[in-house]
């Protein structure tokens, strides 16, 4: 019989880069040229404060306070966006975190960021998406995440999921196979779903051997 996926690890592993509300995000432009207009730049200076400070309700309101904000810029919103999906994340709207990573990882602006913010980015967006039930964006971020050498044992654990949903048992398989390893490498228990995975798999094959 198959099994239900467990969820509530996922939520509790989002943000491995806490990145996306870190002080940095307006201090740097990701091109020289670019700069946050004034009223936006002031709406998110408030919301990184909010964050600092566990505020995620004010974050949240100083967000669309930008969000309101007429004449922004591409990079207003590229910026805008990065933070909305840290904070949307954390407070359990995964659906628009989902589109708020979408708006930000696929601008130019997203490939000016170093490769480790650029990870972080690909980990927590399979994650959020991974809560939403998206599992063509799962598979898409999470291929990006393996591209640079970003995987771990719960992020392959969604691989799995996801191609498991898609009635991709070839590649189920194969990165439930690898989060099993991955874990059992580093001395952790191997995720729940990468074993239930494994068990839904070869038990229609082999229900001895599962």
């Amino acid at each position: 019989m198959k099994k239900n996926f467990l969820r509530a690890a996922f939520v509790a592993a989002l943000l491995s880069a806490a990145s996306i509300a870190a002080g940095s995000m307006i201090a740097t432009p990701a091109f020289a040229a670019d700069h946050l207009s004034k009223d936006v730049a002031k709406d998110l200076q408030a919301a990184q404060a909010a964050l600092q400070g566990k505020d995620l309700a004010t974050a949240m309101t100083q967000i669309k306070a930008a969000q309101a904000e007429t004449d922004r810029s591409a990079y207003d919103d590229f910026t805008i966006n990065r933070f909305l999906s840290s904070v949307a994340a954390q407070s359990g709207d995964f659906a628009t975190a989902a589109t708020a990573y979408d708006g930000f990882i696929n601008t130019d602006y997203f490939k000016t960021l170093t490769p480790e913010e650029q990870k972080a980015a690909y980990h927590d967006a399979t994650i959020v998406n991974q809560n939403s039930k998206n599992w063509p964006r799962v598979i898409q971020y999470g291929t990006q995440l393996e591209a640079m050498k970003g995987l771990d044992d719960l992020t392959e654990t969604m691989l799995a999921i996801a191609y498991y949903e898609q009635k991709d048992n070839v590649n189920a398989k194969k990165y439930a196979q690898m989060a099993i390893d991955a874990a059992k490498a580093a001395g952790k228990q191997p995720q729940e779903n990468a074993l239930i995975i494994m068990g839904n798999i070869e038990g229609k094959s082999d229900p001895d051997a599962a």
